[in-house]
């Protein structure tokens, strides 16, 4: 997620992650999943690709279904999505801050996406107390104290 903060007047271009969840790498293994996946790449291919259609979803393990189009959900779940966040991890070209939380099960690919950061010193992966939702308002003291530290 892109932000532009202002600290004390000045403006620190940097990323952020709190609580990181989505990750079709591995939700795609699901069986309802990689069916709907597969239905939104025929869809696409027979030329539907905008056109409105029901696929099942996950969150938190809750599944459910939802109406969106082949391409909008391929971009969500898609094998080669935006959404798969260690290979996009790989192409940041500012400093990250990734807080997760260590009550989180969604948070068992963290390690691994901020290992494919590219090094700089203004990175950081932090831990906090606290379950999926509560992440960031645990994070809102390190979220602000990193974001100082870039505008030095």
């Amino acid at each position: 997620m892109r932000r532009s903060a202002s600290v004390r007047g000045a403006r620190a271009s940097q990323r952020s992650s709190l609580a990181p969840a989505h990750a079709p790498e591995f939700l795609g293994r699901r069986p309802e999943i990689a069916r709907s996946v597969a239905k939104a790449q025929a869809e696409v291919a027979a030329g539907w690709r905008d056109e409105k259609s029901t696929f099942d979803d996950v969150d938190v393990g809750k599944n459910f279904t939802v109406t969106a189009t082949p391409a909008i959900y391929l971009s969500f779940f898609g094998p080669d999505s935006p959404a798969v966040m260690p290979e996009n991890a790989a192409h940041l070209t500012a400093p990250l801050l990734m807080v997760s939380g260590d009550n989180d099960p969604t948070q068992r690919g963290a390690d691994n996406i901020f290992a494919r950061v590219p090094s700089d010193p203004r990175n950081k992966h932090v831990t906090v107390e606290a379950d999926h939702m509560g992440t960031p308002a645990a994070s809102i003291a390190i979220v602000l104290a990193w974001l100082k530290t870039l505008v030095r």
